[in-house]
């Protein structure tokens, strides 16, 4: 599927290819990951205030 995809967006004229058709270009056949880390936050936040307020001298 990423290969008819990549043929298809590669005969786009120059001025159709958006940043996301030439991030497919540049990164087909290629290991690319798409992990955000940063998402995590929010789960270590709530974490740590469970762990603090289970172990806290209250």
């Amino acid at each position: 599927m990423m290969a008819f995809i990549h043929r298809k967006v590669k005969g786009m004229k120059e001025g159709e290819k958006t940043a996301e058709i030439n991030a497919v270009i540049e990164t087909y056949g290629k290991n690319v990951s798409y992990i955000d880390f940063d998402a995590l936050n929010p789960i270590i936040d709530e974490i740590q205030l469970i762990l603090f307020l289970k172990y806290s001298d209250n």
